[in-house]
């Protein structure tokens, strides 16, 4: 798609994931960095950059996009959770506790936020 169109933004979006998929984080950065230049502004974009950051360890940056995912969509539940899951290792507990209620209070049957709330407390 992206040599029909290299304008297509979901096409390098797409792209990213698929490479995160295959473990290529620094590849899918590279694929979400250019769809936000051409103008894509979705919430599972910034959550799915903050996931390839996190991976390789860019915990603040990781954070910043959760939080322009959370802008963009504030019942994103993925975003809350793994911004929780980023700061719980940085020890920022009190803020880990805030992200994941905030999303209990989206999904409050979801069992695994509920253990992890628990594991932090």
């Amino acid at each position: 798609m992206i040599s029909l169109d290299p304008d297509y933004a979901d096409a390098y979006e797409d792209k990213g994931n698929s490479l995160q998929h295959l473990k290529k984080h620094r590849e899918a950065i590279k694929c979400y960095n250019t769809a936000i230049a051409l103008g894509s502004n979705s919430a599972n974009l910034y959550f799915e950059k903050g996931n390839a950051l996190s991976k390789l360890g860019k915990a603040e940056k990781a954070i910043e996009c959760y939080d322009e995912a959370i802008s963009l969509n504030p019942e994103h539940t993925g975003a809350w959770r793994n911004k929780g899951g980023v700061l719980s290792d940085l020890g920022k507990h009190s803020r880990v506790i805030k992200c994941y209620d905030k999303a209990l209070s989206i999904e409050p049957e979801d069992s695994g936020l509920h253990f992890n709330k628990g594991a932090i407390l």
